[in-house]
């Protein structure tokens, strides 16, 4: 079983300006201090049955979704330089602030969308430990964007589907071309 399902862990924040890592509160904690965690229990309950769930959020006069995206749009802010945090997830593990080579791969592997959001069972994956092994990273990472890129005509049933998902992910693979143009 997985060991986020058993305790309520609190996300790892990141400011890599700082080089620091923080706990910030998880959403259900976040919620409850602002009088919606009962709410925001009973909603997530029934997820799985979308006629009952709409019932209930026509009775709260709030949806799941709502909730959800007010902790998502929080900026839990570095509580040294003031500026936004980067959420890292549960399984990520900080480098010692002296460690600007592995903060500058985290920085890097987070602006490609990579986060530490997992369910606990298979540790934290690879964390690259050289430049080169970052550019081996990000290559595999762009070739793994380009096969679901390619993949949207067969998946997607509508034009407007289609036409979000390529840029969705056009805007990863940019990034990535972004961030290897730097270390080249």
């Amino acid at each position: 079983m997985c060991r986020y399902a058993i305790k309520r862990y609190k996300p790892h924040y990141a400011c890599f300006d700082c080089q620091k890592s923080f706990k910030q509160p998880n959403i259900l904690d976040w919620l409850t201090v602002r009088d919606k965690g009962y709410i925001y229990r009973e909603l997530v309950r029934m997820q799985s049955h979308p006629p009952i769930l709409e019932r209930m959020e026509c009775e709260f006069g709030i949806r799941l979704s709502e909730l959800e995206s007010g902790y998502a749009n929080n900026a839990f802010v570095c509580p040294d330089c003031k500026k936004p945090m980067a959420n890292m997830g549960l399984d990520f593990k900080p480098p010692t602030k002296s460690d600007v080579s592995t903060w500058s791969t985290f920085k890097t592997m987070f602006r490609v969308g990579h986060c530490f959001h997992t369910c606990g069972c298979n540790g934290i994956g690879l964390i690259p430990q050289s430049q080169s092994d970052l550019k081996a990273y990000l290559t595999d990472r762009r070739g793994a964007f380009m096969v679901q890129f390619d993949l949207i005509d067969t998946r997607a049933r509508d034009v407007e589907t289609r036409t979000m998902a390529r840029s969705y992910w056009m805007s990863l693979i940019s990034r990535i071309d972004s961030e290897l143009s730097m270390l080249n």
